[in-house]
């Protein structure tokens, strides 16, 4: 019995942000903002076209907006705006439940992040760009958050 020892599961111990770790509170700030954001286009991607439509009435000779119009139709415009609001909603669920410690935000988020990078490998793989690279890696880094160090965190809230 003397030579028997507990492994304890280690615990986050450091400085927390409105009782988050600092990662976390980065992490759902990152969220939330690039949630906002998303949701926002998708809704101007919605309200885009009509737009682009009434200022090229006005002026026909517009290089700009007759190149829009003659690359993107308005079903075109209305599919991205709902995939735009779809991943914006889905980004800010995210962000309260890591704020909220909700249950299913951890598996929820695995899942998620695992088809952003799946998504994001393929598109890196087609064309590859220096800003695809950098949003592959923050992905690929907030997954390894999720899987291996949100547990940690959670531990002493009873949440898994």
């Amino acid at each position: 019995m003397f030579f028997k020892t507990r492994i304890k599961a280690k615990t986050d111990a450091g400085p927390h942000i409105w009782g988050r770790p600092p990662g976390l509170v980065v992490i759902i700030i990152y969220e939330a903002v690039w949630g906002f954001l998303q949701t926002l286009s998708g809704v101007l991607l919605f309200l885009s076209y009509k737009l682009i439509s009434v200022e090229l009435m006005e002026d026909p000779q517009d290089l700009f907006l007759n190149w829009l119009i003659s690359h993107f139709s308005y079903r075109s415009s209305i599919k991205v705006g709902e995939l735009f609001v779809a991943l914006g909603v889905i980004k800010l669920a995210l962000a309260a439940g890591l704020f909220f410690h909700a249950k299913l935000t951890r598996k929820i988020g695995i899942f998620f992040f695992i088809a952003v990078a799946l998504f994001g490998s393929y598109h890196l793989s087609i064309k590859f760009t220096l800003f695809k690279l950098a949003v592959l890696f923050i992905d690929a880094f907030i997954l390894y958050y999720f899987w291996q160090v949100l547990p940690r965190h959670f531990q002493d809230k009873g949440v898994t």
